[in-house]
């Protein structure tokens, strides 16, 4: 009993600090940020569509990027795709652009503007997509669906124009604008507000705000893409530190050439202590019930400061043809900790 309790505390403890599990590893992605440049897009309540739309699609970037899925935009500053054009053009080269990107998805974000008591969330896809096996529909759905839940927007009943509300799903509509039926992979573009609509223009505002609703994008992708994942949980005011190397197969077998690197998208005033850490691992994804940490410079846990890349000379070496797992735990200044972790495996002696 009191090892099966054991390891129940255990796997909570991996659930609730590991937030990194690369669940969305071989999947490419398109964002398209509404509007940029001289298209400013709606204008309401000292907001301009194209700066709303550009915080939140960058958002969005970080989580699908943070578990593991690789992204393209549309743009990533406050440009647009052809300065030289604009209108339905400018949106066929963003169509055009994602196409030739070969990304599985795309989800354009935008921002709606009516009568100031309009509020509500919404997405369009193409005609004959409300339903279809692996098209946009049923992706649209679990996005809208999901900023009903996080945020509490109303999932809208009424579309625009000849739009035509999906049997079904409320909040997705079949309407023929260009980046839904100018892309050759399922597309959807998102309605995620309305900025005219002070009281939620007021909340938009709030950076805090912006990145609830890119969380919620980013868990109706992976509830969409099921399989038993996950989404990452949402980090109020930071992002965890992004691992570069070693990936799944460390080219060097002892700790004295391995270097361990990442990158830290959190502000350096935030920060309290930066700790490293090395475990030895059963086999790839799974840790024994007792951890066994390699000790490195007499310490198990390495306070290595602001520094982003480390090379543990010093600690004991690596075996050839085994599994291990480095981590890089952020002490936050608000008391939180953040943890990030990878596994990799070592080359056999004989490669």
């Amino acid at each position: 009993m009191m090892a099966k309790l054991q390891q129940l505390i255990f796997i909570i403890s991996c659930l609730l600090n590991h937030y990194s599990h690369a669940d969305l590893k071989g999947y490419k992605f398109g964002l398209d940020p509404g509007h940029g440049g001289k298209d400013v897009g709606a204008i309401g309540n000292g907001l301009q569509e194209k700066s709303v739309t550009l915080a939140t699609a960058l958002a969005v970037k970080k989580y699908l990027e943070l578990d593991g899925a690789k992204v393209v935009m549309t743009r990533s500053t406050d440009k647009s795709v052809t300065p030289s054009i604009s209108g339905r053009q400018e949106l066929v080269a963003r169509a055009r652009f994602l196409n030739s990107k070969q990304v599985q998805y795309t989800i354009s974000i935008h921002y709606n503007a009516a009568a100031s008591r309009a509020n509500g969330t919404l997405a369009y896809i193409a005609r004959g997509d409300c339903n279809a096996p692996h098209q946009s529909g049923q992706l649209a759905y679990s996005i809208v669906t999901a900023l009903k839940k996080v945020v509490g927007l109303t999932l809208m009943k009424g579309g625009r124009g000849s739009s035509r509300l999906c049997r079904g799903k409320a909040g997705v509509f079949a309407y023929g604008v260009v980046m839904v039926v100018d892309t050759n992979m399922p597309a959807l573009l998102a309605e995620v507000s309305f900025i005219t609509n002070p009281w939620e223009a007021k909340k938009l505002k709030n950076p805090d705000y912006i990145k609830r609703n890119a969380w919620a994008i980013y868990t109706g992708i992976v509830n969409y893409i099921g399989g038993g994942r996950k989404p990452l949980p949402y980090m109020k005011n930071n992002f965890p530190p992004k691992l570069l190397l070693p990936a799944n197969n460390a080219e060097n077998q002892t700790l004295a050439n391995i270097v361990f690197s990442w990158q830290n998208e959190n502000p350096k005033k935030y920060i309290k202590q930066v700790t490293f850490s090395l475990q030895e691992a059963l086999n790839k994804g799974k840790l024994p019930q007792k951890p066994k940490y390699i000790r490195c410079e007499g310490k198990t846990h390495l306070a290595v400061g602001m520094r982003e890349k480390y090379s543990p000379a010093g600690c004991d070496a690596l075996q050839p043809n085994r599994w291990y797992y480095w981590r890089i735990m952020l002490d936050l200044k608000d008391k939180s900790k953040q943890i990030q972790g990878h596994y990799f495996k070592t080359k056999s002696s004989t490669n």
